[in-house]
Formats: structure tokens, sequence, C-alpha cells
């Protein structure tokens, strides 16, 4: 059956009002209504007294809308009001998405989105950040808190262990009270002096493996006659020698009681500074059997010998010389 008010079908047999508007589809008598029987319009039934006796403005056998359209609808819609036909409220168009007309099919509610992509999304996004913080803070505390490989204290830059210990020292500017002091070898203002040949030893006793350094200049004599320090004296006439002259010559040897060997013969080098009055500075760093030759911090030359393995340690200046000697330091290698 064919709604003659608003065209819609409906297939529910007895169905005695539209389900879309509301419109009267059967008589009293349960048939259905036929258009064009009345005067009203309404197919053949005598509209309910209260719609009103004004001609209907369509012509005869056409929908006359009732005299409340176009009025607020009732409280239920469609409802019936004590002692009133139920008034057609027209529908909405087009409807409310979500809220389908009255009668029509109810469509389910889209499914829900699935938020497994947003999550994962968000936990990937978590740890790609703590990693980098991570990454961020370790290199921080590499740079910041390093541990010192030679103390193991955090946070501090390692720093060099000292290569010697300290036994001995004295610049000769002061004082050598505890030093031979005679014509040969005597404290003066400007350092410790020897001369004519003489050695003259340091009185901390005798010492086996020891670096000694000491700084030297010639005052007067030929320049070609070697002075500078002796090292292991086992007794007299028993020790090493490392001298230089003021020619800018080194020389090493060793003297077993009292005749003297050549180990190294005098052998120029650009470190020694030539001529009177320049200072150099000399440095023996005498380990086992093994002795290195320094001139100004400049390694000249290295020796072995296993005759002398400890002895005393002394400065030497040469025959016909006059040389002054400052800050003499005998240390032990760690």
């Amino acid at each position: 059956m064919q709604c003659p008010s608003c065209g819609l079908m409906v297939e529910q047999p007895n169905t005695d009002r539209c389900p879309r508007c509301g419109y009267q589809l059967t008589n009293s008598s349960g048939q259905p209504g036929q258009g064009g029987a009345s005067a009203t319009g309404y197919g053949g039934n005598t509209p309910t007294s209260g719609y009103g006796a004004p001609q209907n403005p369509y012509g005869p056998g056409s929908y006359a809308p009732p005299s409340g359209y176009g009025q607020s609808a009732t409280p239920g819609g469609y409802g019936q009001q004590p002692g009133q036909p139920g008034q057609y409220a027209p529908p909405t168009y087009p409807p409310t998405q979500g809220n389908p007309p009255y009668g029509y099919p109810q469509q389910p509610p889209p499914p829900k989105k699935r938020r497994t992509g947003l999550i994962v999304g968000i936990v990937v996004a978590v740890v790609v950040v703590l990693a980098a913080c991570t990454g961020i803070s370790v290199f921080a505390i590499n740079a910041l808190g390093q541990v010192n490989t030679s103390t193991g204290t955090p946070g501090v830059s390692a720093t060099s262990t000292p290569a010697e210990t300290v036994l001995y020292q004295n610049t000769f500017k002061s004082t050598a009270d505890d030093w031979t002091q005679d014509n040969n070898c005597q404290s003066k203002g400007d350092g410790y002096h020897i001369a004519d040949g003489f050695i003259c030893y340091a009185p901390i006793g005798a010492q086996s493996d020891a670096n000694a350094t000491v700084d030297v200049q010639q005052v007067s004599g030929p320049t070609t006659t070697g002075y500078g320090l002796v090292f292991r004296r086992a007794s007299v006439g028993n020790y090493y020698r490392f001298l230089i002259d003021s020619n800018g010559k080194w020389f090493f040897d060793k003297c077993v009681d009292s005749t003297c060997t050549t180990l190294v013969d005098f052998t120029a080098n650009a470190a020694i500074k030539g001529g009177l009055n320049t200072k150099n500075t000399l440095k023996v760093e005498a380990k086992g059997s093994h002795f290195d030759l320094f001139v100004n911090g400049t390694q000249v030359g290295s020796q072995d010998d296993t005759t002398f393995t400890s002895g005393e340690i002394g400065i030497e200046g040469g025959d016909s010389l006059d040389c002054v000697f400052t800050n003499l330091v005998i240390a032990r290698p760690n």
C-alpha cells in the first residue's frame, strides 16, 4: 500500500497510519481509504470535527492538510491528546544524521576505529626518545665524569705520574756546607767551583739506579778539555764519567784502578753550546747496566757496561780549568 500523503510504500498489512507522516490509511471498517470520495479529500472518511470547515483549496479528492499543519507538534510528536485526532507532524528534511525518522530501519552505529596503530606509534616514539636521552647521558658521563685511569678518581683528568723521586738537590747559590771546601772545590757567590781536574762528591752515599742532573759552565781554561758528571764511583779510581767540552763535543769513559778506558770518544753534537761562560745542562740516567746521556734535554748518546753496579755521584772540573756548577738534582727513577 502507498501512503497517499507522503508516497511511502507501506509493506505491513493492517497498518492504519503511515509510519512516516501519520496519515490514516484505513477507515473505521479496516479498508484502505479511497481518495476522491469526499470533498474533504480524506478518501471517503469524513474528517473528524475539529479539522475546520474551510473549503479544500486543492480541489475535490485532493489531500487537504489538517488545519493544524505548520503548528508545533504535540509533545509525543504523533500522539493524540484526549478528545482530539492525531495531528501530522511533518518530518524534518533532510533527516538529522544519526536520527532517522520514526519507522525507518535503524542503521547500526559505525564501527569504532581501532587505535592499535596509534598506540604502537606512541610506544615507538617514547622508546626513541628514551634511547636518545640515554645516549646523551652516556655521552655526557663519558665527557664530564670520565674515570682517571691513573688514580681511579671520577671526573678528574689524568695526570702524569712523576718519573722520578728526588733524593738530593742543591742550587749551590747560598750554601754547600756539606760539600768539600778547599782550593779545588769551594762555594762562591755564583755556584760551586771545581778547578784543576778535581772530583767532588755529593753527600748522599752510594746509589745504583739513579738520575743525576746539573748545570755547568766553563769560566776559564782551554775549550778542548772535558768537564761534567761522575757516577757509580765504587772506590778511589773506580767510576764512570760523562763529560763535555766548550767546543761542542761530549765524551764517555770508565776508570778502573785509576786507569781510564774510552767508551765513546769526543763526539760533536749540536745540542751542546760552545764557548766560555756558556751554560749547559747535563743529565745521566743510570739503570742497571744501561746509561742514557743528555745535554740540554737532548739525548746525545747511550752506553751499556756491567763493570760498576753502584757508587757515589760527583762533579768534575777538567785539568787546568775553572768550572762553576749549579742546580744539582739526584733522583731515583720510578
